[in-house]
């Protein structure tokens, strides 16, 4: 998730009210804060109204293929509106 500025605070406690886990938090610049969190495929539909989508792509650490998750769509709710930019699921392989 990527967050508006001073926002933080607000997002860390609708977060944690969701029971959504926060990995971890990285500011980029004054205005803008990455925060990485875990939460299921089942949650993520539930709170975020969102669809997941899958597709096999080619492994670069070696030969054969993996499935990489994508989000398709979503809807950021009312109470995360104030505070999220974007949502994204990093690629498995970068990680």
């Amino acid at each position: 998730m990527f967050c508006k500025g001073r926002k933080i605070e607000i997002l860390t406690a609708n977060l944690n009210k969701d029971k959504i886990r926060i990995l971890g938090i990285e500011k980029e610049s004054k205005r803008s804060t990455t925060v990485k969190i875990e939460i299921s495929e089942k949650e993520f539909g539930r709170i975020f109204s969102g669809s997941m989508k899958y597709r096999l792509v080619e492994r670069s650490s070696g030969p054969g293929l993996y499935c990489q998750s994508y989000v398709k769509t979503y809807r950021i709710p009312k109470r995360y509106r104030r505070c999220v930019r974007t949502i994204e699921i990093p690629d498995p392989q970068l990680e």
